[in-house]
């Protein structure tokens, strides 16, 4: 009889044994699940942030024509993205040639501007003026109030 008992005795702390362990696992498996769901998030709110308000992040597109500043520093370049699906998109680009780095700094739809460059620093393009040395200067649509 006694045997009996303690055959029960252990049978019930080795099911409770593998019922926490099997608890404290899924404990594990959910908060690894928690923790990748979370760093999957803030990856794609980051990539979403940028892709909505950095202009560096839309795609150039297709050239479309290029205009050197007066003393040949700077060079605005024009792309169009005709995606078929979505409007005509104009992105434009200013480049230092000197660093040879590039800066999307204008981005419309539906318009072909016009480029012209005020001074060596200025250009202006469609209806817009820019300080290419000033970083802060752009113009996105989707931000126009």
């Amino acid at each position: 009889m006694l045997a009996c008992i303690l055959t029960v005795v252990l049978i019930v702390n080795l099911i409770i044994f593998i019922v926490r362990l099997f608890a404290w696992r899924n404990i594990q498996k959910s908060k690894h699940l928690l923790i990748s769901t979370l760093i999957i998030i803030g990856f794609l709110s980051i990539y979403g942030y940028n892709w909505e308000f950095n202009l560096n992040m839309i795609p150039h597109g297709e050239f479309h024509d290029h205009y050197a500043s007066p003393n040949k520093q700077y060079t605005a370049i024009v792309y169009f993205n005709s995606n078929g699906l979505a409007e005509d998109e104009v992105l434009g680009v200013i480049r230092d040639n000197v660093t040879n780095k590039e800066r999307a700094m204008y981005y419309v739809l539906r318009q072909n501007p016009q480029v012209k460059w005020i001074n060596n620093t200025t250009v202006a393009i469609g209806n817009h003026e820019f300080n290419v040395k000033d970083e802060s200067q752009k113009y996105d649509y989707r931000h126009d109030k």
